[in-house]
């Protein structure tokens, strides 16, 4: 679209949430970014060799204080902030699965857990009961599943299949029972 337009910082400082603060306002009255999206999550803890005065030590609750400030600052300066984190591997994730912490999910007023199929897990989907083919190559499927699984607002979850179509998520959900 001709009206997106991004920004994206020249230099990255990892662990510092002041530095954040000040791109996100630099963006939000330059651009009149709305939405700020942080991939990922873990790159705002500083590095291992970094002294953490006053904050604990453990990465979990560095990570807990990190979402807690997004959010007072997605308050403050009036954006909606996305922060993307990793999940546990496993094959339906769920929000005990977030990576590194608990309080990702608690802080947050929506989570939605993105799953990218895999070939193979397509053959299996549409045919229970047969085996892997061992020879072929895992590559991944045009279909990722979008799971709503908090939603502090309404309440409502729910889960989609979503198929990736000229580089755009489209929603497929007459198939999901197949899903």
């Amino acid at each position: 679209d001709e009206d997106f337009i991004t920004y994206v910082p020249l230099k990255l400082a990892s662990g510092k949430l002041d530095w954040l603060t000040k791109q996100i306002r630099q963006a939000r009255d330059t651009i009149q970014s709305k939405v700020i999206f942080i991939d990922h999550l873990e790159y705002l803890v500083p590095g291992k060799n970094a002294r953490l005065d006053g904050v604990s030590s453990n990465f979990a609750t560095y990570i807990g204080m990190i979402c807690r400030e997004l959010k007072l600052l997605a308050i403050n300066e009036g954006v909606v902030v996305v922060a993307m984190s990793h999940v546990r591997k496993t094959n339906d994730p769920t929000i005990d699965d977030l990576k590194d912490s608990s309080s990702v999910g608690q802080e947050a007023d929506i989570v939605i857990m993105l799953k990218r199929l895999t070939v193979e897990e397509e053959k299996r989907k549409k045919n229970k009961y047969s085996a892997p083919d061992e020879n072929e190559e895992e590559v991944y499927s045009k279909f990722t599943r979008a799971s709503v699984v908090k939603n502090r607002r309404t309440g409502i979850t729910k889960k989609d299949r979503l198929i990736l179509e000229k580089g755009r998520f489209i929603s497929n959900t007459e198939e999901f029972d197949k899903f």
